[in-house]
């Protein structure tokens, strides 16, 4: 055999194998059918709660073997909006979120398993710079025509990630709360 049949050969088994046993089906978020909100405890308003206008995600799924499948999101921080202008500029700036240091924020998936009815899931945020392991459940339901819902929900400590809205009154978490909650549902289309 000549060597470049032999790299022809190997080339061909080596893309055999990884289709037949690494294959995950890749799907495009449906922004419109989507929605990622956060909230957090505000005594002036009882509780701050917004949206991120816009926002990524990557998300491969293999129903074969679900370690294969993995999830990516990414939230720009500049384009939170709660409806109330004078609030979002707070959460933007310096004294929370810091868009302009910080414009965006990510979650990376490490693993994913089924346990029961539920998906788990371990990877890493990064928000306002600091980089910490979460780990979550989420509902996963295949639709019949080829898309998916998934939906979760993260509980995390804004101190945890060094968000301090000021350096003398931000104790015990009295004027803003230190649970941020995020709740998201993400309706996904198989790319073709």
């Amino acid at each position: 055999i000549y060597p470049n049949m032999r790299k022809s050969i190997f080339l061909s088994f080596i893309l055999v194998f990884l289709s037949s046993s690494l294959y995950a089906a890749e799907y495009e978020m449906n922004p419109e059918q989507s929605s990622i909100q956060a909230s957090i405890r505000y005594t002036v308003l009882g509780r701050y709660k917004a949206q991120f206008k816009e926002y990524d995600s990557a998300f491969y799924f293999d129903q074969e073997d679900i370690g294969n499948s993995f999830v990516e999101m990414v939230f720009h921080t500049a384009l939170i909006d709660s409806g109330l202008a004078r609030f979002d500029r707070i959460v933007r700036s310096e004294r929370l979120l810091d868009a302009a240091q910080y414009p965006e924020i990510t979650f990376r998936s490490h693993k994913i398993e089924k346990r029961d009815d539920d998906y788990w899931v371990r990877g890493e945020l990064d928000l306002h710079g600091v980089k910490r392991e979460l780990k979550f459940t989420f509902q996963l339901e295949e639709q019949n025509d080829g898309t998916i819902y998934a939906a979760g929900t993260w509980r995390i400590n804004r101190k945890d990630f060094d968000i301090r809205w000021h350096p003398v009154f931000d104790v015990g978490g009295i004027l803003v709360g230190n649970t941020i909650t995020i709740d998201w549902e993400i309706l996904a289309e198989e790319a073709w």
